[in-house]
């Protein structure tokens, strides 16, 4: 019997619902775009393999995806309408038909990674619909870019919405199926590129920390165009997952937020307990989201608060020292004017004393007689050129002549001979 899924021709039949195209296949069985003959209704169905219809454990876990899926409550959970079995024996799960690409199909368009913005806006609302699946005690346990799809929708702010899909090896945690879908010894379910350590060790205590986990490494690989283990095959990348470090992210992709890379490193931590819960990862992606949508990485804003800070001391500052000084920091200090010895201080507003009027020049007969007044007297008793003394109390000098000439002093006094 073959091990390839055989494709179903367009126009067949699968119950009610006639076979549009084939969408793909997985290891399980292959989707089909399918129309309800009667409503008319487009929808999507994967049909299990016929090889592995005659096995009642793959059976019985095919049928268990659409009860889990039901399960969790969530707009990002493709919703199962439908369950039924080929006359085969080969039983269908109907789902709601979505158009849109998956994130692998986006990843490869995008030429392997995407900004770091986009992929904050696309895995927030993964790591949301895992929180309502982890509260309904549900793990995906296969989380890779194949199973993430993404949907047109202008309600959002990304324009994309994402449903998640693929619960086909999803565990409930309860009791009472702790027993139900055991594997057998060895068997690993999931893809080997994204399980947590604990799902390579083939452990039976898988919990939501497995999802975390993947989680990390589709949030690697988005921003890196890598993976975060370089591995030869499955069977390599199984234990580079339990034992190996994984490569840096920090040397693949430089200048991302540090939240980033923390986070990055937090979610690829091998103790299941080392890593945080879906709630919380959900936080830090918001928030990393928020910086995306104000332009402001954190690095950026912790600039803006610093300036802020500075610009409120500067004001503070500046309100003090007009207290002190009357005047502001960048205003010049007022203009001191020197008073004389003893005197009062002139204010700089204060108007001084004008200067009284200057009298007009005098005429050359007033200068005569001003300079005949102010020449020296000789001495009683001495007389001039032989002539004799006047008596005293009766001086008289020698008539003088004021002379302005351009190359003398501005006035000479010149005796006249």
């Amino acid at each position: 019997m073959s091990t390839m899924p055989v494709s179903l021709p367009e126009d067949a039949f699968i119950g009610p619902y006639r076979v549009v195209r084939k969408l793909g296949q997985g290891g399980m069985g292959v989707v089909y775009e399918a129309l309800h003959t009667g409503l008319g209704r487009r929808v999507a169905i994967k049909v299990l393999r016929g090889e592995l219809a005659a096995d009642k454990e793959v059976a019985a876990r095919f049928a268990h995806e659409a009860r889990t899926v039901n399960r969790v409550e969530h707009p990002g959970v493709v919703q199962v309408v439908d369950l039924g079995e080929q006359p085969g024996g080969q039983p269908y799960i109907v789902m709601e038909f979505l158009r849109g690409q998956t994130l692998a199909e986006r990843l490869k368009a995008q030429g392997g990674s995407l900004s770091w913005e986009e992929v904050v806006g696309l895995l927030v609302q993964v790591a949301e619909v895992l929180v309502v699946a982890h509260r309904a005690d549900v793990v995906h346990r296969d989380l890779k870019p194949e199973n993430i799809m993404l949907i047109e929708d202008a309600q959002l702010s990304s324009g994309l919405r994402v449903k998640l899909l693929d619960f086909g090896i999803a565990k409930i945690i309860d009791e009472a199926n702790a027993n139900h879908f055991k594997t057998k010894t060895g068997a690993l379910l999931g893809s080997p590129a994204y399980m947590s350590p604990e799902q390579c060790k083939g452990s039976e205590r898988v919990t939501v920390q497995a999802d975390v986990y993947a989680l990390g490494v589709v949030l690697f690989e988005c921003l890196a165009g890598g993976m975060p283990h370089v591995a030869d095959g499955p069977g390599h990348m199984v234990v580079l997952h339990m034992f190996g470090t994984p490569r840096s992210l920090r040397d693949l992709r430089r200048g991302l937020p540090e939240p980033v890379y923390a986070l990055v490193e937090r979610l690829l931590q091998k103790a299941p307990e080392a890593r945080p819960s879906m709630s919380e990862v959900t936080s830090e992606l918001r928030r990393l989201q928020q910086s995306a949508r104000s332009g402001l990485g954190p690095r950026t804003r912790l600039g803006v608060a610093t300036v802020a800070i500075v610009a409120a001391a500067a004001v503070a500052l500046s309100g003090l020292w007009r207290l002190k000084s009357g005047r502001f920091p960048w205003q010049p200090a007022p203009i001191q004017v020197a008073s004389p010895v003893g005197s009062p201080p002139v204010s700089p507003t204060e108007r001084l004393p004008q200067p009284s009027a200057v009298a007009p020049a005098a005429s050359n007969s007033d200068a005569r007689q001003a300079a005949k007044a102010a020449a020296p007297r000789p001495p009683a008793g001495t007389a001039s050129r032989g002539q004799p003394s006047p008596p005293a109390g009766d001086l008289r000098f020698a008539p003088v002549d004021v002379v302005k000439r351009p190359t003398d002093a501005p006035l000479s006094i010149k005796p006249v001979r």
